[in-house]
């Protein structure tokens, strides 16, 4: 019997189809460890979660949308979803707009809430073609601010822990997101953390625990499947 479920979502969530090539899933299956479960287990429930306070359709900017199917279902929700990343994304719906571009070139103003999933530690890195620049993101966060409208939201994810940085992406402590954040116009609503237990678990655990989790590449690739500590912040603009 567990050969036979193991096959079963081998098959569903591990083969090379176009669920797994587009989109970054929370639950994926390693041949020679078994399942493994990255950050997307957390990061998604809580932008649900967050997104469920609003009760009628708004204006929804999804900063870094490629590989995640966040947009897609908010549209399905109703909501006018403006997507945009360096990368390409290739789905479509009535209620969406894709934007291949640098936000820092995006111009649409007004946004009821933005969201910045698993973004913003890869801002400048080069990771995706773009130009190295030292502390890019802060002027990401400046931007962010400058697109939401008086009281908007957003909704912000990242690796949280010990602070370092790599080619690919970077590791913030809590206080330096809180110092960036609130520094640039945002004022903190809720902030989750939660660290990675084992390759299946995760657990809810609090500002000074989180801080001593370390995020190195040494130290995720143990897992092979994203990172080991994560936070989750709900700001409004000031």
């Amino acid at each position: 019997m567990f050969n036979s479920i193991k096959r079963a979502v081998s098959k569903l969530i591990c083969k090379r189809t176009t669920f797994e090539t587009h989109f970054n899933v929370p639950i994926k299956f390693k041949s020679n460890r078994g399942i493994v479960v990255n950050e997307r287990i957390v990061e998604i429930p809580f932008i649900f979660s967050s997104i469920a306070l609003i009760n009628t359709p708004k204006k929804i900017l999804d900063f870094g949308c490629t590989r995640s199917w966040l947009s897609l279902s908010l549209a399905s929700l109703g909501h006018r979803v403006y997507g945009i990343d360096l990368r390409d994304y290739p789905f479509t719906h009535p209620n969406f707009v894709f934007q291949k571009i640098n936000i820092l070139e995006f111009h649409e103003r007004d946004f009821d809430c933005i969201i910045s999933l698993s973004t913003l530690e890869h801002v400048g890195l080069g990771a995706y073609g773009e130009p190295y620049i030292q502390q890019a993101f802060v002027d990401v966060v400046k931007q962010l601010h400058l697109l939401l409208k008086e009281s908007g939201t957003l909704l912000l994810t990242l690796p949280v822990g010990v602070p370092s940085e790599d080619l690919f992406e970077k590791s913030f402590a809590p206080e330096e997101i809180m110092k960036l954040l609130t520094g640039h116009g945002f004022h903190l609503v809720e902030e989750r953390y939660f660290k990675r237990h084992n390759g299946i678990n995760w657990l809810s655990c609090t500002r000074e625990e989180i801080a001593v989790v370390p995020n190195s590449f040494e130290a995720r690739r143990k897992f092979g499947s994203g990172v080991n500590g994560i936070g989750c912040f709900n700001f409004i603009k000031k």
